[in-house]
Formats: structure tokens, C-alpha cells, sequence
């Protein structure tokens, strides 16, 4: 009953020793399989980011094909006004119709550009969260490869501490060693 009672804190021991230790390992994993998912949601968000870009800029495609359609209007319905009165050949009349067609082509060309624009932010935007992801990832390789180094001095300090305290200056088997009474597994006591 002695030499049980003395392997009760060494089993103790090595139980605590091999639960930090796979809580280091535990954790390492958890670290990696975040960064996995915050990785994940943000590839998910640079998709959704780069269709938006493509709809910005058809938007704005359509934008310059609405103006460009009104400044047809425009010119189409003053020719008209123009030929009923006899004056269609008017320098006033081309004029007017000269200066709108610009105008609609500066408006058509802002709408475009406008779209582009938006398209180019999200598209930063996009590259901004695939980035952050890559980045993550990268940290928490980092992280989990520092905590499986802590589960793996865990276990060499755990068992370089019981070797000295319960093996030290023991006699093995075979005869190695020494020993040290202060150190015995064996009980003093009673029982």
C-alpha cells in the first residue's frame, strides 16, 4: 500500500503534464481552424464584393446608354421643332443641337465613369479582405506552431521533473544509477 500511496502524486503529475500539454496541441488546432473560417467568410465577402463591382459597372454602363438615349431625344425633338418652322438648317439650331450632343456625351461618359469608380472600390475592397485572410491565416500558423512548442516543453519540463524527483539516483533493473533514500517510491509509513 506504501509504494501505491508514493505513485499517487506521480500519476497525478504526469495526468496534469499530458492535459497541459494536449491543451496546448487543442489550442493550436482551434487557432488554426479560426483563422480557416475567418478566412472562409472573407473569401465568401470578396466574392459577394467582386459581383458588386460587376454590377457597378454595368450600372454605369446602363447610366451612359440612358444619357446618351435622352440626348438623342433631345436633338431628335428640336430638329423636329426645328423643321416645322422651316429652320432646321439654322446655325442657331445646329448649334444647340451640337452643344447638347456634348453635353449628353460628357454625361454619358460621367455616368461610365462613375460606375467604374464604384467597381474599383469594391474590387479593392474585395483584395483588402482576401489579404486580411491570407494574414490571418499566416498568424495563426504562426500561433499554433508557438503552441505546440509550449505542449512539447510542457511534456519535457513535466517529465524532466518527474525523472527528478521520483527516478534520480534511483537503481534500476539492471543495476544503473544510485540510490538516494530521500527518494524513495516506497513509503515509510505504516501501511
Amino acid at each position: 500500500m506504501g509504494a501505491m500511496s508514493a505513485s499517487v502524486p506521480m500519476i497525478l503529475q504526469t495526468a496534469g503534464t499530458v492535459m497541459a500539454a494536449t491543451g496546448y496541441m487543442d489550442a493550436a488546432k482551434a487557432t488554426q481552424l479560426q483563422a480557416q473560417r475567418r478566412s472562409q467568410a472573407a473569401q465568401f465577402a470578396a466574392t459577394q464584393l467582386e459581383q458588386q463591382a460587376g454590377q457597378e459597372t454595368a450600372a454605369g454602363q446602363a447610366g451612359a446608354l440612358e444619357q446618351r438615349r435622352q440626348g438623342r431625344l433631345i436633338n431628335s425633338s428640336l430638329l423636329a421643332r426645328a423643321a416645322m418652322s422651316g429652320g432646321a438648317s439654322d446655325p442657331t439650331i445646329v448649334s444647340l443641337m451640337a452643344r447638347n450632343a456634348g453635353e449628353t456625351e460628357y454625361r454619358a461618359s460621367l455616368a461610365s465613369y462613375e460606375g467604374l469608380s464604384r467597381a474599383r472600390t469594391s474590387r479593392l475592397q474585395a483584395a483588402s479582405q482576401l489579404y486580411g485572410a491570407e494574414l490571418g491565416e499566416a498568424d495563426a500558423g504562426a500561433a499554433a506552431t508557438s503552441l505546440r512548442g509550449r505542449a512539447f516543453s510542457t511534456a519535457l519540463i513535466g517529465g524532466g521533473t518527474m525523472y527528478e524527483k521520483y527516478w534520480a539516483g534511483q537503481k534500476d533493473e539492471i543495476g544503473y544509477g544510485t540510490i538516494d533514500p530521500t527518494k524513495s517510491l516506497i513509503s515509510d509509513g505504516p501501511w
